[in-house]
């Protein structure tokens, strides 16, 4: 059976290694040549896609990976290491959800604050990170060099 979704229905559908805006979806879409095709409803013409099953692959790995990260029994000790395992896994192959970016931002905030010596207040912070998440969620991928550069420039 094919499914077809707009990018907004995929989008909020938060697939591992897939962006989290129908922007990026539809840009992704065409970039990779997703089967798309024109559908006519209520509000008019729109566009859906066929999502790859690569894309749903991952997602099972993925629910199956989660399942091993909040296991109970290993403790607050265990569960961080595992969940700190599982982003690290997740940025090599491309895998990175919205709280997967947002935790390596606030890290790397955090990080990059404390070596340059800066201490702004929390309102401050809080712009920098809301920042650099919609940069880096449009692009899909978090790049340390990029994000040092654009702290430099805005911090």
């Amino acid at each position: 059976m094919e499914k077809w979704l707009s990018a907004s229905e995929i989008a909020k559908m938060g697939l591992p290694g897939l962006p989290a805006t129908k922007v990026a979806i539809a840009s992704r879409a065409a970039r990779e040549g997703w089967p798309v095709k024109g559908e006519t409803g209520l509000g008019g013409q729109r566009k859906v896609y066929q999502i790859p099953e690569a894309y749903l692959v991952r997602r099972a790995e993925s629910r199956d990976a989660t399942k091993q990260v909040y296991d109970p029994t290993m403790g607050s000790g265990g569960m961080l290491k595992a969940a700190t395992d599982y982003v690290d896994e997740a940025r090599k192959h491309g895998d990175v959800s919205d709280a997967e970016l947002i935790r390596e931002i606030v890290l790397g905030v955090e990080r990059w604050l404390e070596k340059n010596g800066a201490h702004p207040d929390a309102e401050r912070k809080a712009a920098l990170i809301s920042l650099l998440f919609r940069y880096f969620q449009t692009d899909g991928a978090l790049d340390k060099e990029k994000m040092d550069q654009l702290l430099r420039a805005v911090a």
